[in-house]
């Protein structure tokens, strides 16, 4: 039997989950509550039903600069707060926190031209990079970025435009990404 407290822990987090559009089928995966739980759920919070058949795919973010850049962001900052165990299970934890991060950078940029990438397909990102799907590369000039084995864009550093240093999932992996000092204020929010 599960205790109540454990039963609270998984409701509390389904709400955050739901509050911010995750698929209702990823939080049953992180949660273990019903299907049909979840879906009242959903319809008490949003007024509507939730969102349902197939997974967007992950390439479609690959396919401008910007939506590459913007991936990278969140992976590599869902790295920082996961660390290694982010490539054997995904972190709702730490995705909510690398997704806060990354919504955080995106309200200091301007000339964005495409609505924010949403926790749903952020989850996506991370379950590609478990899968080396994703693969995030070092570049010479020491800023880490995301490829897709099946992006239509070339694979290069998006701020410098070089290519990376590495280019296999090994070794683009075992990299520890450091965490940014000089980013201000936005610091304080990234693992």
């Amino acid at each position: 039997m599960v205790n109540k407290c454990e039963q609270h822990r998984k409701l509390a987090l389904a709400i955050r989950l739901i509050k911010r559009n995750l698929r209702t089928s990823i939080v049953a995966v992180h949660t273990n509550l019903s299907a049909t739980q979840l879906r009242t759920l959903y319809h008490e919070i949003h007024g509507h039903a939730s969102v349902s058949g197939m997974f967007p795919e992950s390439d479609r973010l690959f396919a401008s600069h910007q939506r590459a850049l913007e991936a990278s962001i969140i992976l590599t900052a869902y790295l920082n707060c996961a660390g290694a165990d982010a490539l054997r299970r995904i972190d709702i934890e730490a995705l909510l926190r690398a997704h806060d991060f990354y919504m955080d950078v995106r309200q200091e940029c301007t000339g964005l031209n495409q609505s924010a990438i949403d926790l749903t397909m952020a989850w996506i990102l991370a379950r590609d990079l478990r899968s080396c799907v994703v693969d995030l590369r070092t570049c010479p000039c020491g800023i880490r970025f995301a490829v897709h084995e099946q992006q239509r864009i070339r694979a290069h550093c998006p701020v410098c435009g070089l290519p990376p240093l590495s280019t296999t999932n090994a070794a683009a992996h075992s990299f520890t990404p450091p965490v940014p000092t000089d980013a201000g204020h936005l610091t304080d929010r990234f693992c």
